[in-house]
């Protein structure tokens, strides 16, 4: 029985011109094309379960490994000592930390079981350097007419899904969870000044499940 290795990936998209590979620009799927030659000593297929943008981070991504032009993957390298071998030939901005095999006939895009998409909205008047890349700095204070049109968008879009999604899967949505600053007595210096600069993190997560 032919088995692939599938792995679980984490990645940094700031400086790859998205996840497939591309003719002249460096990508994350080149990068693990390059990792997996090293580690297994042959050139090996990679199969995204889905395709990011330029500058896109993933933080569960899944991706099976085979042998160039084959259903499977040949190697005696323990599965549970794969995550550390594979990330010691990758970029500090990319790590493998799970894999196991399954059957060659596993895709690991029509194979799925959910997908959560991430949007992260910072917003406070002053930036942090710890959300940059990470998130869209908005400065200006987020109303309650706004939070709820960005709630209002999001359930419109859990409407919303191609022929060959609704055929096969069914489109789910959380809508806006929000963070801000826990309330506080008015009147005293410490909630005047919580109110001014604690952050406001906003995420909506789109989920498709079969």
């Amino acid at each position: 029985m032919s088995m692939k290795l599938l792995l679980k990936i984490s990645y940094l998209g700031t400086r790859y011109a998205g996840y497939q590979v591309q003719p002249n620009a460096d990508t994350v799927q080149r990068q693990l094309n390059l990792a997996a030659e090293r580690l297994f000593g042959y050139p090996c297929d990679i199969v995204g379960c889905s395709r990011t943008d330029s500058g896109v981070h993933a933080k569960g991504f899944c991706a099976t490994v085979t042998k160039q032009g084959t259903d499977s993957l040949e190697t005696e390298i323990p599965a549970a000592r794969i995550p550390l071998a594979f990330s010691a030939n990758l970029p500090q901005d990319i790590c493998v930390y799970d894999a196991c095999f399954v059957p060659g006939a596993f895709h690991p895009r029509y194979g799925v079981a959910m997908k959560e998409y991430l949007y992260r909205i910072f917003n406070r008047p002053v930036r942090d350097p710890f959300e940059e890349g990470r998130s869209c700095h908005l400065p200006r204070p987020l109303t309650d007419d706004a939070l709820a049109r960005m709630t209002q968008a999001a359930e419109h879009f859990s409407t919303i899904s191609p022929p060959s999604w609704r055929r096969a899967r069914k489109l789910l949505t959380r809508c806006a969870r929000f963070m801000r600053p826990r309330s506080q007595k008015q009147g005293t210096p410490s909630a005047t000044a919580s109110a001014r600069t604690d952050s406001c993190i906003t995420w909506c997560g789109f989920w498709r499940e079969r």
